[in-house]
């Protein structure tokens, strides 16, 4: 082969090996095309699933649909109701009862998590629940007053919440209800009947020594006590009490075992007079007595 023939053929050698590369690059280019279409074909499908996914709404939680506000045909646009018409349905699990109660602020001091709790439901007469405080509130409850700037003296009240042990068949929510908290207990205690702790100003006795007081103990409140009955004559006598139960008041202090005490309804107990005459229960059913 002369050398006129060996550079033409190295000229076709070198032109076959660039269309093989444009065809190699324009393969590449189909390819990567393919691909961005499966991908936006992969968007275009997840975005439907998510759409038809709006169209049923499913429960997180397995229950009973207790309020249903809306109707057949209305048309639930989000972020365009507001919060009462928005709410479609309420599912409550059944499986789980929880009472709402309201503690006054006085009280809310001694309850604690997981105390036990003695609740009666209205619509379940002569029956009483067990549960256990399950919550309790941080700040208490606004009314409705209180929240637009009015000032007035109002019970301070704390939320709550009970959570039932063993909740009765048929129960269903908003039921009312009435707790009884047992935040603790005492056996073999001296205590003294709710009705007969009253209140009074300390009195000065003429020749009784004063000593030195602060502002804040010249402005102590009443004291707590309850009027003792020796001789016929009832004397106030101041006394400390410890937790309360449903008819009686544990006593710290201030009284001992056999001390006879005056009973009866507050506003006379409250009223009455020290050195007051009394005559006990007894001598009353049999008759007077001089």
């Amino acid at each position: 082969m002369d050398r006129d023939a060996e550079d033409q053929h190295r000229l076709g050698l070198a032109g076959a090996g660039g269309t093989g590369q444009q065809q190699y690059d324009v393969a590449v280019a189909s390819y990567n095309a393919a691909q961005a279409n499966v991908d936006q074909a992969r968007g275009s499908l997840s975005e439907a699933r998510d759409q038809l996914a709006k169209t049923r709404i499913v429960s997180p939680i397995n229950g009973r649909v207790v309020r249903l506000p809306v109707e057949v045909g209305e048309v639930a646009v989000p972020g365009t109701f507001s919060r009462e018409t928005g709410r479609l349905m309420t599912i409550a699990d059944l499986g789980t009862i929880i009472a709402k109660i309201k503690v006054d602020e006085t009280d809310v001091v001694r309850v604690h998590l997981g105390d036990s709790v003695e609740v009666t439901i209205d619509a379940f007469q002569d029956s009483t629940f067990g549960g256990r405080v399950t919550k309790i509130a941080n700040s208490a409850t606004v009314a409705a007053s209180q929240a637009s700037g009015s000032s007035t003296d109002r019970a301070v009240d704390f939320d709550v919440e009970v959570t039932l042990d063993s909740p009765p068949e048929g129960v269903r929510p908003d039921l009312s209800a009435t707790a009884r908290v047992v935040t603790d207990t005492r056996t073999q205690a001296l205590a003294i009947p709710i009705i007969a702790l009253t209140v009074r100003q300390h009195e000065e006795l003429p020749n009784e020594l004063k000593p030195e007081q602060t502002g804040a103990q010249k402005k102590e409140r009443d004291r707590e006590g309850v009027f003792v009955v020796n001789g016929g004559i009832a004397t106030f006598r101041a006394v400390r009490v410890g937790i309360a139960g449903d008819e009686y008041f544990e006593v710290l202090d201030g009284l001992k075992r056999g001390d006879s005490i005056v009973a009866g309804p507050y506003q006379a107990v409250r009223d009455m007079k020290d050195s007051t005459k009394v005559r006990g229960a007894k001598e009353e059913k049999g008759g007077p007595k001089p």
